[in-house]
């Protein structure tokens, strides 16, 4: 190994940290005992522990990433609808409805001005749950979204900025608080 390569490491390292501090800052506005995590999935010959993703103290799952300017791929050798297969299993593996992928947008300081991706079928099922609400007699509820119905690489990723994703949520009727056993469990640190 290179020293280029070591370096390089820790600077992606670096910059996903940045990345991930920002958009927790972000999140806390919404969901205020929502934290990053530094915690990572592993497995060894007898056991294995589930990543649970980037974020705990928020209602669905958050995977935030950046990418060096000009690089195509987030990762090296990672393509978008692998990063979102992995984030739906981490959704899936701690128990909550949906993953969103928040990409950190080069040249946009504000975190609501990054780029949120989702599968089109998820914009639908929040669509569809906003619209409901607003109905006198609406009977669908936002939790009703399983992360079962987003595996998969055959679903579009649709593109829109993190302001229009929070509006979205909001409508649909995701808690703009910290829901409370969750909060609970962040206070008691397990």
């Amino acid at each position: 190994m290179t020293a280029r390569v070591k370096s390089q490491g820790a600077s992606n390292r670096y910059s996903g940290r940045e990345t991930e501090q920002r958009a927790a800052r972000f999140l806390r506005q919404y969901w205020p005992e929502s934290k990053r995590l530094v915690r990572t999935g592993w497995r060894n010959k007898h056991t294995e522990s589930s990543d649970e993703g980037d974020f705990a103290g928020v209602p669905f799952l958050v995977q935030a990433k950046g990418h060096q300017r000009g690089a195509d791929q987030f990762v090296p050798g990672k393509k978008l609808a692998d990063i979102w297969e992995e984030a739906n299993n981490q959704a899936l593996a701690a128990g909550l409805p949906f993953a969103v992928i928040v990409e950190k947008r080069i040249g946009c300081a504000e975190v609501d001005g990054w780029f949120a991706w989702l599968p089109i079928r998820l914009v639908t099922s929040l669509a569809v749950a906003a619209y409901d609400r607003s109905q006198p007699d609406g009977n669908v509820v936002w939790t009703d979204i399983s992360p079962h119905h987003f595996c998969g690489h055959g679903y579009r990723l649709l593109r829109m900025n993190v302001r229009e994703f929070i509006a979205l949520v909001k409508a649909a009727g995701v808690p703009m608080e910290t829901p409370e056993p969750q909060a609970s469990a962040l206070k008691t640190g397990s």
